[in-house]
């Protein structure tokens, strides 16, 4: 599987090349290496999402893998804020219960970086 998954990135990151790249390029690649568990480099990518990005549902769903990524690195404070700024900066997005939620598994976890 994820052999098949090394493809598709491959495949993602030659369109990105060969076309401008984009939010929506960097969006992709960050959601296949999170996929992969590749998480520092999820967050490169949701990074220069965000910088990119002026559809707030993606902004908002980036933030959340953001802290999703610093959670599985054990970062609990840079995965806290992650979640918190989905909450402050949308509200109504779809992703600011997920990260409620996620905040409060990130605290009761016994990481403190």
């Amino acid at each position: 599987m994820k052999f098949i998954i090394y493809i598709l990135l491959i495949n993602i990151t030659l369109v990105s090349y060969i076309f401008a790249e984009n939010e929506n390029t960097y969006f992709t690649q960050a959601e296949t290496y999170f996929k992969l568990e590749d998480y520092k480099k999820a967050i490169t990518n949701f990074n220069k999402a965000l910088e990119m990005e002026s559809n707030n549902n993606i902004k908002s769903q980036s933030l959340l893998y953001l802290g999703k990524c610093y959670y599985y690195l054990n970062n609990k404070m840079k995965s806290i804020e992650s979640f918190q700024k989905v909450i402050n900066n949308y509200p109504d997005s779809p992703y600011a219960k997920q990260a409620q939620f996620k905040i409060k598994l990130a605290n009761n976890r016994n990481i403190d970086k």
